[in-house]
């Protein structure tokens, strides 16, 4: 069996979400001072407003307000020979901020305001900043306990998602084999920068499911994150690698493979993350087949079952019916699996109907209700389409028949069993001794 590789450019485009906030700001106050500041802004998306100003009821003069960026002076404003005039000391913020001239006259104006837009953020104005009042009260003494101090962090998210990498490349695929997938994307700089997560989307599926539960996957690894960037920028955005070894299946008629990166407070929903990627498989699917069948015999009974099928591939087909010539009258048909009942087929009040006593089979097969009135009619079959086929199929399988003959006495011999096994998929289906593959074993019952 061959697969094709097929490589949809419109499923490789990378979906980014738009996040609106609103900055909500953290006032502290000292006693004599107070400042107002962002708890956290996210980069290249909120504006940064910090606010110093007096508190209290001490102050009858205010001669100079300063902002510290972590306890180094960044900028002040105060008076001098009558003008009041703004000083700065941190130019790498001078060069992105903006700063008002307040009015040092009144308490009630004076108030030193610097705002970093959006687009100018950079990971450093995460930092602890100092609110630093200078006064006298009404008897001109400074005024004590005059700084205040509130921490801004920063929050990076996700912004990028490569294109997912297949290897090995645009080619043919065969059922089994293993390939290998790579996405790389930036995981942002929370406490821990984020892991990649990855969702597939099978034909038919409505929406895609987490890989990492697939029983077709064989691993998932993540690599360590990486800062990324230059200058101001550098260890503020980290990134990561995740690679993905899957095994083609022959259900993977159209498959999409999902890599994304949620941040919190975002959809986690396959599909939906902050940032992320799809990229399609096709594999080309062979004919679903009827696994060929083995007749056996016993000397009342018979069984018609493959001897072999091949998982999730062909489909299993198995029959039960009276042999010889001895019947006159079929009461019941029964297939059992393991030696256990399995189904069975039987008349109540003139009425035939099937009864179920495996469940786990009955959910994934169909059967017939056969006519049990002729002994040329009396025939129970069993079908599990090959996509609901699976391991636990391997098994044996017995064919019991419950008749009467023409002196109306239970006919003997009425059993015949069948194994069937499964051929593919061995690892997963724990099967490892190959010669037991095409093996058939006739039993006759007395």
């Amino acid at each position: 069996m061959r697969r094709l590789y097929k490589d949809k450019m419109d499923y490789s485009k990378i979906s980014f979400t738009l996040f609106l906030t609103v900055t909500i700001l953290v006032q502290v106050s000292g006693q004599n001072a107070k400042i107002n500041a962002p708890a956290q802004f996210i980069l290249n998306t909120d504006r940064i407003q910090i606010d110093c100003q007096p508190a209290g009821s001490m102050y009858s003069h205010i001669y100079a307000l300063s902002i510290l960026k972590n306890n180094r002076p960044m900028v002040s404003v105060g008076r001098s020979n009558g003008l009041t005039s703004i000083a700065w000391y941190d130019s790498g913020v001078q060069n992105r901020a903006t700063t008002n001239t307040p009015n040092l006259d009144s308490l009630s104006t004076a108030q030193l305001r610097v705002t970093i837009e959006a687009t100018n953020t950079q990971c450093d104005d995460q930092a602890m900043y100092t609110c630093r009042v200078a006064g006298l009260d009404s008897n001109f003494n400074v005024v004590p306990n005059n700084e205040v101090s509130a921490n801004i962090s920063v929050v990076v998210k996700p912004d990028r998602m490569d294109e997912i990498v297949v290897s090995p490349a645009a080619g043919q695929y065969s059922e089994e084999q293993n390939i290998t997938l790579f996405c790389t994307g930036t995981v942002g700089a929370y406490i821990h920068p984020l892991s990649i997560t990855w969702c597939i989307q099978r034909n038919g599926d409505i929406a895609p499911s987490d890989l990492e539960s697939d029983s077709y996957i064989r691993s998932i690894t993540q690599s360590n994150a990486q800062a990324v960037g230059s200058g101001p920028t550098t260890s503020c955005q980290f990134e990561r690698t995740s690679t993905v070894v899957y095994e083609v299946a022959n259900i993977d008629t159209d498959t999409t493979f999902w890599c994304q990166i949620t941040a919190p407070g975002d959809s986690p929903i396959c599909g939906q993350g902050t940032v992320r990627q799809q990229q399609s498989i096709e594999v080309a699917q062979t004919t679903m087949s009827i696994a060929s069948t083995d007749e056996v015999s016993g000397q009342n009974a018979r069984i018609n079952a493959p001897a072999q099928f091949i998982l999730n591939t062909d489909r299993i087909e198995i029959d039960c019916q009276p042999a010889g010539s001895m019947y006159v009258m079929i009461n019941a048909l029964s297939i059992l699996k393991n030696n256990r009942p399995m189904v069975s087929v039987g008349k109540h009040n003139g009425q035939t109907s099937i009864v179920w006593s495996d469940s786990g089979v009955q959910s994934r097969a169909t059967t017939n209700i056969p006519n049990l009135d002729t002994v040329s009619t009396a025939q129970l079959r069993v079908i599990i389409e090959a996509t609901n086929t699976q391991c636990d199929d391997q098994a044996m399988y017995t064919c019991k028949v419950n008749g009467l003959d023409y002196s109306f006495v239970t006919v003997p011999n009425n059993e015949a069993s069948a194994n069937i096994s499964v051929v593919g998929k061995l690892f997963r289906c724990n099967v490892f001794s190959t010669s037991a593959l095409y093996s058939i074993n006739n039993v006759t019952k007395a």
